[in-house]
This record gives C-alpha cells, sequence and structure tokens, in this order.
C-alpha cells in the first residue's frame, strides 16, 4: 500500500467487483438514477480510465469489468479513493508498485512489455495479476523502474487525487471484516519474501556505495613515515 493510500480513510475493502457495486450504489444513492447530473458524476472515473461515461456504467453494473491497462487503472483509481481492493492487497510489493507506475500513467502496457522482455502485452498482465510468475531479473526491473521513478509517481498520484477526486464518505467497517487477515498462498508468500530480500539487496548496494564515496579513504602504503 502506498504512503497516499495508507492515509485516505478507508471506504469499502472487497474484490474489484464489489468494490465498483458499492460504488455504484452510493452514487445511486447520492443521485439517483436519471437524476440530472447523474452521469456527469461518473466523469472523473472515467477520465481517469480514459473511457466514456457509458463504459464506467456497464462497470458499476456488473455488466462488464475491464481487462488489461483500464483494470489496472480501475483498480489505483478505486484505491485512490480509499477502497481497498482485494487483489490489489494480495499484490507482492514490487509487482504492485510496478503496476501503479501503469495505471498512474508513467509507463504504458507496451512500454512494461518492453522494459521487461516481454513479446506481448497480455503476457505482461498476467504477471502483474499473478496468473504466471516473474523470474527474480524481472522483478529486479522493476524495482529498478520503480525506485528512478518514485518522487514522480508521488506528484502523478497527488495530481490525479485532486482532479478526480469523487467525495465518497468513509465507512466504519463490520468487525469482521475489521480483523480478517489478507492472506497469501505459500508461492505467493515465498516471492513477497523474496522481493523484500530484493529490496533489502538493492538498499545495501546503494549504501554502501555512497559510504564509499563520502569516506574517500584510501589504503596506506607499505614502508610510509
Amino acid at each position: 500500500m502506498t504512503e497516499n493510500s495508507s492515509e485516505t480513510p478507508e471506504v469499502f475493502r472487497g474484490h474489484l467487483d464489489e468494490c465498483l457495486r458499492f460504488l455504484g450504489n452510493t452514487l445511486v444513492a447520492s443521485i439517483p438514477k436519471g437524476s440530472k447530473g447523474a452521469a456527469q458524476a461518473k466523469r472523473p472515473l472515467a477520465d481517469f480510465c480514459g473511457v466514456s461515461i457509458d463504459c464506467v456504467q456497464q462497470w458499476l453494473r456488473n455488466a462488464s469489468l475491464p481487462i488489461g491497462e483500464q483494470r489496472v487503472k480501475l483498480m489505483c483509481y478505486l484505491d485512490m479513493m480509499g477502497f481497498r481492493v482485494i487483489e490489489l492487497e494480495r499484490m507482492p510489493k514490487i509487482r504492485r508498485n510496478f503496476l501503479e507506475l501503469i495505471g498512474f500513467g508513467l509507463i504504458s502496457g507496451r512500454q512494461a512489455a518492453e522494459l521487461l522482455g516481454y513479446t506481448t502485452v497480455s503476457r505482461t498482465y498476467e504477471v502483474l495479476r499473478g496468473a504466471c510468475n516473474a523470474s527474480t531479473g524481472k522483478r529486479a526491473i522493476m524495482l529498478r523502474e520503480c525506485s528512478s521513478r518514485k518522487e514522480e509517481l508521488e506528484k502523478r498520484k497527488n495530481n490525479a487525487e485532486t482532479r478526480y477526486r469523487l467525495d465518497i464518505p468513509p465507512k466504519v467497517q463490520p468487525k469482521k471484516a475489521e480483523t480478517e487477515p489478507v492472506t497469501l498462498p505459500s508461492s505467493g508468500l515465498q516471492q513477497c519474501i523474496a522481493d523484500e530480500i530484493l529490496v533489502l539487496s538493492a538498499r545495501l548496494s546503494t549504501l554502501g556505495s555512497q559510504l564509499k564515496r563520502s569516506t574517500g579513504v584510501s589504503k596506506p602504503q607499505k614502508g610510509g613515515t
């Protein structure tokens, strides 16, 4: 979870389709269907995802759910608005951070595929949603891209939160939902541990380089006085 999302009051927690259903019911409750402005109330979500209002209305009715880049953007938008999307919560950290680069428009799905060396964009989305694993080398590429674009991503998220905000009141979750643990399959847990080791290794390497540059201590020469 990112710093911004952790500061946003929780609105609802559930799977993507459940979050969409809750959002649709909330919008109908505030602006009944057929009322003036009901369609335009969905404009922020439509603009963020780069789709029409009619498309958003289909999502909210669960008539169809997006795939690929639009699905990534939708999950990022809901998380930004205070929804806790279970599919995002269960993602290993490196994979989720890389997904946000796509969700907030820093790179496209095509660019992500090229960075990771995949021949098709669909393969990239299969990896991001956990349908197949990424190698250690490809996770290292994800980590590098996320680290180099961290400040840019935070600026993009802050701007998006202001520009595309929907006023959705926070909701107090039932006790069961609050205390329900997030569980990962053993393979997912192993990848999370591997990713944390990868992140720690990168940080230690950077710290070592910084210390070496700052000290500038050379080895004493033999026979010196």
